[in-house]
């Protein structure tokens, strides 16, 4: 601790000196850390005793101290950034309170003349090779060898799941609608390739048959009720005949064939009261009325289109016609069967304007007719209403483009979806759109199978990042032992000489600039300059964690940029920003006459191997830019 003033005179014939401060400061140094600095140095915690050093009085720090002792003390408080001053002592010294018995006595620093921009030698260590620095070389060896296999196995394994996950089966796609019917009670029974979908009449379900159940082959494509419990269906098959009779209640379905074999039909309609079945037979142009036998009752040679559409109503059989944007009316009576009545032109402005010319489908719903109309050459399609005059109206709205369509006349309300569909949309008979009859069992379906992409497509990823990130890491971390091998074959593991009390005799080099580092950039610069220094014969380096080591010529590696000695380096900067100022390098560069070159793997490994914060910053940057390199690239 301090002591205070005392006039007592010296009798001895040696001459003495007071250390004494009056709380001055040396240009560029931090007030805050001079002061903690101060009170390590004379043992003192209390902030407030501390302040009462700095507050301008004149205090004797120490008292009748030998010429040496004296310069010693005076530089050291220059070193930590504070101005004292020597005045000769007038008495001889007494006891301080820090000689006295029992008290720890500091020992008085060595004298330099360049302690304030030098490192604090007290803190300082000295380096220290790793034993048998040969087997480091061969021990890095050995692991850059074995990062190789790892490395190129996650590199194969990458490549091989990529290819798998073009490979793999997409999981089975949600079945589409393909068809709808519904009878009279307002029951809905709709149809996708595989499953008959059984609805009542507010649209909730109440079963589900599949295509196995019911015994037939080929996908479901039209359908007809018949009565409340029968059902004629159509499949999409190109042999033979392609309409079954269905009974729902008892899952099981037969061929719907008469005296003249297997039916086969691309169009179908119920007369009403009765057992018949009206058949449209694009491919050999025919219409025929069959009875629930299966047998002939009436036909008809006649033209129809390739996609033919039947509705009766008003005791009339309509069907669209093969020769344009029209409706042929005919009568389906046994004794006129298939007699033509009219042809009603369906002519929308909207529909000319967009070259409509055929029609697809259509359908009485309340006061209302409802037709599809269709360019077949350019697929467009339009859904338009007519009175029962057949007055145009204005067209239903729809999303452009759309596939086929289909007119599912239900109760009081039309139902029209586009073939492929997973939900049917709504409307009153007077073209007012409602909410979307969506399918439960096609909706869970959809769910599921959305899960299964998203399952699959997290873990395909999870994979192909781990793999990445092994392949990465195990490719860095074999050329960083590859390079840890090059620069440990040329060291030669000698210990740094034990400098001692010489260490207070180091000349050092003063920074080119003293500025207190400002920013991101100034700290990492702080942390990565070390410093250097003459004694003698020696070059003296001290890195960024106060490890020193000492040598000359051969013993140092110089970079452009840096200097090395063993496991200690220092940054020089380059001829145009250099980071020590040049009044000294002459006489550095004497130190380093037959030095050895170092290359920049030697720099990198020595700062890696340093826990240099700038080189462990943009060694993981690195790692990470490739990574998301790699990974862009693979996307």
């Amino acid at each position: 601790m301090p002591d205070q003033p005392s006039t007592q005179a010296s009798t001895s014939g040696l001459k003495r000196f007071n250390l004494v401060f009056s709380g001055e400061i040396l240009s560029g140094t931090d007030p805050a850390a001079a002061r903690r600095h101060f009170g390590t140095l004379f043992q003192i915690d209390d902030p407030t005793r501390i302040e009462r050093f700095f507050s301008g009085a004149s205090i004797i720090l120490r008292r009748g101290l030998e010429q040496k002792a004296a310069a010693a003390w005076f530089v050291r408080m220059r070193g930590i950034g504070l101005q004292a001053h020597l005045q000769p002592a007038a008495g001889p010294p007494p006891v301080s309170a820090a000689e006295k018995p029992g008290k720890r006595t500091l020992a008085p620093p060595a004298a330099t003349g360049t302690a304030r921009w030098g490192p604090n030698p007290y803190t300082l260590k000295p380096y220290r090779a790793p034993a048998a620095v040969s087997e480091r070389a061969l021990q890095a060896g050995k692991r850059a060898h074995a990062a190789l296999g790892p490395a190129l196995l996650a590199i194969c394994l990458l490549f091989a799941l990529t290819t798998l996950a073009q490979l793999l089966p997409p999981p089975p796609a949600v079945p589409a609608l393909r068809a709808a019917a519904s009878n009279d009670a307002g029951e809905l029974m709709l149809a996708t390739g595989q499953l008959l979908l059984h609805h009542d009449r507010s649209g909730a379900a109440l079963g589900t048959l599949s295509r196995s159940q019911l015994g037939l082959t080929a996908p479901l494509q039209q359908l007809l009720w018949l009565d409340r419990e029968r059902l004629l269906v159509q499949v999409a098959t190109t042999e033979g005949g392609n309409l079954y009779r269905c009974v729902i209640a008892e899952a099981q379905c037969r061929a719907f064939a008469g005296d003249q074999g297997h039916w086969r039909a691309e169009a179908m309609v119920r007369v009403p009261n009765s057992q018949h079945v009206v058949l449209a037979d694009s491919a050999n142009g025919r219409l025929l009325r069959v009875d629930g036998a299966g047998n002939v009752v009436a036909e008809r040679s006649i033209a129809l289109p390739t996609r033919p559409q039947l509705r009766i109503h008003d005791g009339l059989l309509f069907a669209n016609s093969a020769a344009g944007p029209a409706l042929s009316v005919y009568r389906y009576e046994v004794a006129a069967f298939a007699e033509q009545l009219d042809e009603l032109l369906l002519l929308p402005a909207a529909a000319v304007a967009a070259e409509l010319a055929h029609v697809q489908d259509f359908a009485r719903v309340g006061a209302f007719w409802w037709a599809v109309l269709e360019n077949t050459e350019t697929g467009h399609r339009g859904v338009f209403r007519f009175d029962t005059q057949w007055n145009a109206l204005p067209p239903v709205a729809l999303p452009a483009p759309t596939p086929l369509l289909t007119l599912v006349p239900w109760e009081e309300r039309l139902l029209l979806f586009p073939t492929g569909a997973h939900a049917l949309q709504r409307y009153a008979a007077d073209g007012t759109a409602g909410t979307a009859l969506e399918v439960e069992a096609l909706k869970a379906r959809a769910g599921q199978r959305s899960r299964a992409l998203q399952m699959r497509a997290v873990l395909l990823g999870s994979a192909r990042i781990l793999l990445l990130l092994l392949s990465v890491l195990a490719t860095f971390y074999g050329i960083w032992q590859y390079a840890r091998q090059r620069v440990f074959a040329l060291d030669r593991g000698r210990h740094a000489p034990m400098l001692g009390p010489r260490m207070q005799h180091v000349e050092w080099l003063q920074a080119a600039a003293t500025m207190k580092p400002r920013g991101f950039a100034g700290w990492f610069g702080a942390q990565g300059r070390g410093h250097i220094g003459l004694l003698g014969p020696l070059l003296v380096l001290v890195d960024h964690r106060g490890v020193y080591h000492a040598g000359n010529g051969i013993q140092v590696q110089r970079h452009p940029r840096f200097l090395r000695i063993e496991g200690v380096q220092v940054p020089t900067g380059s001829a145009r920003k250099p980071l020590f100022q040049a009044s000294r390098w002459p006489d550095v560069e004497r130190l380093l006459s037959g030095c050895s070159r170092g290359d920049t793997a030697g720099v990198v490994v020595t700062m890696l191997e340093a826990r240099q914060p700038l080189a462990l910053a943009c060694a993981a940057m690195l790692v990470l830019l490739v990574s998301a390199l790699v990974l862009g690239l693979m996307a």
